[in-house]
């Protein structure tokens, strides 16, 4: 079973987090199947929005945290690397994934670092981005405006 745990408002426009009501400030959806949840992030994901998204999934040690404004980049994430441990795994096998929804790259790799899964593709965004002009925390983030997905 993969479970999402899914809050695509960005912080500007968030109700403050409730952790006594969690499932009211979160959504949170089981699927039994990949397929239902590749369905589900293609039809909540908007391309002509103005977010930068955090992706986590996986365990505490080999945990993957990615950052991007793309949301074409998400769901090819989600399609290969999250299918393929998915897939490898065991039928019974549990997986928690999370996405949110940031206004721009400083919030969200602030949010990726609390999750603390420095790990992955976020690692490498955080070490290579400076000499490749990335959006990165160390080049001050780039907040989305006018480019669109």
């Amino acid at each position: 079973m993969i479970t999402l745990n899914i809050d695509l408002t960005t912080p500007s426009k968030r109700k403050p987090f409730d952790p006594e009501n969690i499932e009211e400030t979160i959504g949170i959806i089981d699927f039994d199947r990949f397929l239902d949840l590749q369905i589900y992030l293609m039809c909540e994901l908007d391309p002509h929005d103005e977010k930068v998204y955090v992706l986590a999934y996986g365990g505490d040690e080999d945990g993957i945290v990615f950052v991007d404004h793309l949301t074409g980049n998400i769901l090819e994430n989600v399609n290969s690397h999250l299918k393929d441990i998915y897939e490898g795994c065991v039928d019974n096998f549990d997986i928690n994934v999370f996405l949110f929804a940031c206004d721009n790259y400083n919030d969200a790799y602030d949010l990726a670092l609390d999750m603390k899964e420095e790990t992955g593709m976020l690692k490498w965004q955080l070490e290579h981005g400076v000499e490749n002009e990335s959006p990165t925390i160390k080049n001050g983030g780039v907040s989305i405006t006018s480019n669109k997905n």
